[in-house]
């Protein structure tokens, strides 16, 4: 599943930083986020799923660096655990509907 996100946090100067990315792992948790620039480990972010419009806040536990060492994303968890915010309750009530419709 692949969630576009917007990524929004206060920069060390407090100017607020926007950046689009992709969830490509997530769970009622939180989720793996892939992105050009990432904010620190600790830093408090919005999330934005751009297929809902639904905000909700995270933290970055972790960044995610290549072989190289270059900043691939990062992993964030959910301050407040939600399935709802990345749309799987949503597809799984559509997958629902559609087999019930089929039987």
């Amino acid at each position: 599943m692949i969630v576009p996100v917007q990524v929004n946090w206060h920069d060390p100067n407090d100017l607020i930083v926007k950046e689009n990315g992709q969830a490509k792992e997530v769970n009622a948790q939180g989720g793996l986020l892939e992105m050009r620039t990432c904010p620190g480990v600790g830093c408090q972010v919005e999330l934005t799923n751009l297929l809902s419009a639904e905000a909700t806040q995270a933290r970055v536990v972790a960044i995610r660096h290549s072989k190289e060492g270059v900043a691939l994303g990062i992993a964030v968890e959910l301050l407040v655990p939600s399935e709802a915010f990345w749309g799987v309750n949503y597809q799984l009530r559509r997958t629902t509907a559609d087999l019930e419709v089929i039987s």
